[in-house]
């Protein structure tokens, strides 16, 4: 598919294509057209599920949420058409994850849309970038309903980039901004749904299969967006310092290096932000990191 023919989202022809998919076969589904949260409607629904002794599977999809949100509580902004707005819950399998679902989850989108000619990236810990700007992004939890633990997964990605702006400085895009010459042709608005029905049913398929995880998590290890990218950390705990975004682990941590050659890791609860305009990683900046 080509970028070009991405534009609004059709989500009355998208809930019909997902009502029919086979990833979601036996699941609980609604598409609401609109939703305060799909993160809420999809917990009641898998709780619902447990109630009934049923395995707590479940998704929703909405053309637009008046109360999304992103990490740290941020808001995200879900309006009517412009966007893919779902969130899914799947059973844990127990134990340990033997890596990040969300950078797995995220690599899988990221993959999807450069296989339709998007050149996306995952951005670490769960953003998806396009162009330098945000794209998408992700909430992962992990909790339990009566006694059964389950995995929910929140995801948006932008078809048209929101009016409002974003918190501390950051820029998002949309797939169809970022395509001006996108037509609002039959065939075209069938692409688009197209491309949302592979983006759902990539999500479901890698949470139901978490032995796909730690290869999904590899691809991204010099693959990211901020691999080689000057950054600056503010950790959890303590002061912020500068450094160089390099490799990311199978654990799904970030090791950045420091003006003096030392490394350090940073985790999920740890903000690092590009410096200098960065505006991603590409194959020229990513050959000069790893010869030095």
């Amino acid at each position: 598919m080509s970028p070009r023919s991405v534009i609004d989202l059709d989500f009355p022809a998208l809930s019909t294509r997902l009502a029919r998919s086979d990833v979601f076969a036996g699941w609980r589904e609604a598409f609401p057209p609109s939703v305060d949260s799909t993160n809420r409607l999809v917990h009641e629904m898998a709780a619902a599920a447990v109630a009934d002794g049923q395995a707590p599977r479940a998704l929703v999809v909405a053309g637009e949420q008046s109360a999304g949100r992103g990490r740290r509580g941020t808001a995200w902004h879900s309006g009517a058409g412009a966007g893919l707005w779902f969130s899914l819950v799947v059973p844990d399998a127990g134990g340990m994850p033997n890596a990040p679902p969300a950078l797995a989850i995220a690599a899988r989108l990221a993959a999807i849309l450069s296989d339709a000619g998007i050149p996306a990236a995952v951005k670490w810990p769960n953003d998806l970038y396009l162009d330098g700007g945000k794209l998408g992004g992700l909430l992962l939890e992990r909790f339990a309903i009566d006694g059964r633990r389950v995995w929910l997964a929140g995801i948006g990605i932008n078809w048209r980039a929101p009016r409002a702006a974003l918190p501390d400085g950051y820029r998002a895009v949309g797939l169809a901004e970022w395509s001006p010459a996108h037509r609002s042709a039959g065939a075209s608005r069938q692409a688009s749904v197209d491309l949302a029905v592979r983006l759902v049913e990539g999500a479901g398929e890698v949470m139901c299969r978490p032995e796909s995880w730690p290869g999904w998590v590899e691809s991204l290890r010099r693959r990211h967006w901020l691999f080689g990218a000057p950054v600056e950390v503010r950790p959890a705990h303590g002061g912020a310092y500068h450094a160089q975004a390099a490799e990311m682990g199978d654990d799904g941590l970030l090791t950045v290096q420091l003006p003096d050659g030392t490394s350090r890791t940073v985790g999920p609860n740890d903000r690092v932000r590009p410096r200098n305009g960065w505006a991603g990683a590409t194959d020229e900046t990513t050959r000069e990191f790893q010869r030095q």
